[in-house]
């Protein structure tokens, strides 16, 4: 049994947050410290012990510990971060670290489950319930409109089951746009939504990548978005990893703040809970195909968490690396949710056309592609909101006169 020295209650408490930060890096990295150290940015992540430059006895047993758990499924992450924010929201963090943004979580969320089933409100108006669970001991939907593929969380009694299904689930605008999606051939990297469906003069859709990571955000370049979307338009998705907001809780809360106040019209991408990545490895196994990935919790994992704190989340999934394989398309069509890849990835040089997903990342990675997005950049482009990289008909008037405008629109919209 490993020797860890206890000196009374806050020893105790210590050291029990530093094995359960130890586990959930551990956990986070795919099961073997070997795979960490091949990996850069993870290994940069890892407490000292896992790098061999263990401090302490106390050290040296919480990780022994820990390393007991990477025979465990990945599923124990998420206890594991549970109870380390827990241990944070009863007032531990003077020595835990800064409290974290799951402490403002107001919605305890239960029994999730994935459905597909088309509800009708009492306007008559039909939506496509994708989840099912409790919110706080009330049943409730998280809900696709099939025309404008938003999305909502409302209560399940609010709704009836409708009596015709099949219209919406196989001919509908998100039915379409879903099977289009996950088509094959299956390319193994940028299955997906790569471009919009229906192009327009100079229309582009901006999406930031948060996969997690060691450095801290760009903030300078949220702050300049902010000052562009003070005079322009500037719809944004933020592709978001369950591990960036667990590792970066106050960016997040930064981020979180800024949508609520208006200076950044936000839709939030899943990007996959645990984003695993080994830097050798081949794509072929690699990323969600890494053996022994469980794609469902992936993909759910996410959702759950930001509704639990009051964030919805888009119908849209983005791969980690972009990769994918014929399973975990099929596994995304089954779940609902549209696979996003992106065809101006600006850091590997591809340019930006009509029509086009601009992919940058915003989490301290690939400052590259930051900087190829100047302000004449953005000034020279109309963004649009993703969801109309489907949903927009060059035959419909009404949304020409949108996709014409470049003035400053409600961040509802």
């Amino acid at each position: 049994m490993p020797h860890i020295f206890l000196h009374g209650p806050v020893d105790i408490l210590k050291n029990l947050d530093r094995f359960l930060r130890t586990a959930t890096r551990l956990l986070a990295s795919g099961g073997a410290a070997r795979q960490a150290r091949d990996n850069q940015e993870e290994k940069a992540m890892m407490p000292q012990d896992v790098q061999g430059r263990a401090r302490d006895a106390s050290r040296r047993g919480i990780y022994e510990i820990a390393a007991l758990l990477l025979k465990q499924s990945p599923r124990v992450l998420r206890p594991v971060t549970a109870l380390r924010n827990a241990m944070r929201c009863l007032g531990l963090g003077l020595w835990v670290g800064a409290a974290s943004t799951v402490c403002a979580q107001t919605w305890e969320i239960s029994d999730y489950k994935p459905i597909k089933q088309v509800v009708i409100d009492t306007n008559h108006h039909r939506y496509v319930a994708i989840r099912h669970f409790e919110k706080t001991g009330v049943s409730s939907y998280l809900l696709v409109d099939p025309q404008t593929l938003k999305t909502s969380i409302q209560p399940a009694s609010n709704f009836d089951i409708a009596k015709n299904q099949d219209d919406v689930l196989k001919s509908s605008i998100y039915a379409r746009a879903l099977a289009r999606t996950t088509a094959p051939p299956f390319p193994i990297q940028n299955q997906g939504l790569t471009h919009a469906f229906h192009s327009a003069p100079h229309v582009a859709y901006l999406t930031i990548d948060m996969c997690p990571s060691s450095h801290a955000f760009n903030k300078d370049f949220y702050e300049r978005l902010i000052a562009f979307g003070a005079k322009h338009h500037l719809p944004m998705t933020i592709d978001v990893s369950g591990l960036w907001i667990v590792r970066h809780g106050e960016e997040y809360s930064w981020l979180k703040k800024a949508i609520a106040a208006g200076q950044l019209n936000v839709t939030w991408v899943n990007h996959a809970y645990l984003h695993r990545y080994l830097r050798d490895a081949p794509l072929e196994r690699n990323f969600l195909l890494i053996p022994g990935t469980d794609v469902d919790s992936e993909i759910l994992e996410v959702e759950k968490l930001l509704i639990a704190d009051n964030q919805t989340p888009s119908i849209f999934f983005r791969y980690p690396g972009l990769v994918s394989d014929p399973y975990v398309v099929t596994r995304t069509r089954e779940l609902g949710v549209i696979p996003l890849g992106a065809d101006a990835w600006l850091a590997k040089g591809q340019p930006i056309r009509d029509g086009s997903i601009v992919l940058v990342h915003a989490n301290g990675n690939e400052p590259a592609g930051l900087e190829l997005l100047t302000d004449d950049v953005l000034a020279a482009h109309r963004w649009r909101p993703l969801n109309e990289a489907i949903t927009y008909d060059p035959g419909h008037s009404s949304q020409d006169a949108g996709f014409a405008s470049r003035s400053v629109q409600s961040p509802a919209e």
